[in-house]
């Protein structure tokens, strides 16, 4: 291969090591009569240790050893700059525009119960149909996300709907949401413990093994609702903590991101908007909000920067 380029600096009595140094080639040289040669053109071998050929424009006719020398190329032109005091030359790329390496579609999949598959609000509504659009607005490439949710599940029932799909592959990105139907039903608080750790290690586990691409969502309060009019709300609201107490525990024993979105839920005594035409689920609105507030902790994700355990806001601001 040929590659054109230029050396400037001291001649050399002795052939030259270039080594990788912060992502610079140096080598230590050895002043001589000339201060200044200069090397037109050169073979380069096609190893990416070896020599360089002199093809002509040096009458010295010297070669050089060059090790780890990965960016020389056709067409690239290369300066060596001398710092007279240490004698080192370092070996500066000129920049090469290159294609971008497209990157390829973020795979979503979405574990949980009503609240998950978007209970009484369109498809478009939902929360996790929501972000990925959003996701696509800061120009992260998202696949439509798979959701593997029912109205009424449990953590038993969600772990049966899982083997009943046969979920195939890994994913980029896995949301966990449930326990409500635990809490709805009387449901023991500790075999709801043990059900949610293992949902919790199978969603790492379609990450491939990566906890920081798992995320778990809160228990929504559902006591402030239409539907629990008449009811303890004080209670459901305390059984709610209860359990978000365990997702929460087991969550950051994960190393996994919580984002706390009960606190949203409960603007909604307040904000009938809030809740879906069924006067029990949250409406596209409410969705929109959680979806809000979590997308800088999703980026964060794709950052690569560790868990977090995010509060959500007390109002929508």
């Amino acid at each position: 291969m040929i590659a054109c380029c230029r050396f400037y600096g001291e001649c050399l009595a002795t052939p030259v090591v270039f080594q990788l140094v912060d992502n610079y080639y140096q080598y230590q040289a050895t002043p001589c009569e000339l201060n200044k040669i200069s090397l037109e053109a050169a073979r380069i071998p096609s190893s990416n240790t070896g020599t360089i050929e002199k093809i002509g424009g040096w009458a010295l006719g010297r070669w050089f050893l060059l090790k780890d020398f990965r960016w020389f190329s056709l067409g690239n032109h290369f300066l060596i700059a001398c710092t007279t005091s240490a004698n080192t030359f370092t070996l500066v790329p000129t920049p090469v525009e290159q294609e971008p390496t497209p990157m390829q579609p973020i795979r979503f999949l979405a574990l949980g119960d009503s609240y998950t598959i978007g209970e009484s609000v369109p498809v478009d509504a939902r929360w996790s149909v929501q972000l990925a659009a959003r996701l696509r607005a800061e120009g992260l490439p998202v696949d439509d996300p798979l959701i593997v949710a029912h109205t009424g599940w449990t953590t038993a029932e969600l772990q049966g709907g899982i083997t009943q799909i046969g979920i195939q592959g890994t994913y980029d990105l896995v949301s966990l949401l449930i326990g409500v139907n635990n809490q709805y039903r009387g449901g023991s608080q500790n075999v709801y413990r043990q059900e949610f750790r293992d949902l919790l290690a199978l969603a790492v586990q379609f990450t491939g093994g990566d906890p920081g691409r798992v995320i778990v969502l809160s228990i929504p309060d559902w006591g402030v609702s239409p539907f629990a009019q008449g009811r303890d709300q004080q209670k459901i609201a305390a059984e709610i903590d209860a359990f978000n107490a365990i997702n929460r525990k087991e969550t950051a024993e994960a190393g996994v991101a919580y984002l706390d979105v009960t606190p949203v839920t409960r603007q909604a005594s307040s904000t009938p908007a809030l809740i879906a035409e069924d006067g029990l689920h949250p409406s596209g609105q409410m969705y929109a909000a959680w979806v809000d507030l979590m997308l800088p902790v999703i980026l964060d994700l794709f950052k690569d920067q560790g868990p977090l355990d995010i509060q959500l806001a007390d109002n929508l601001g």
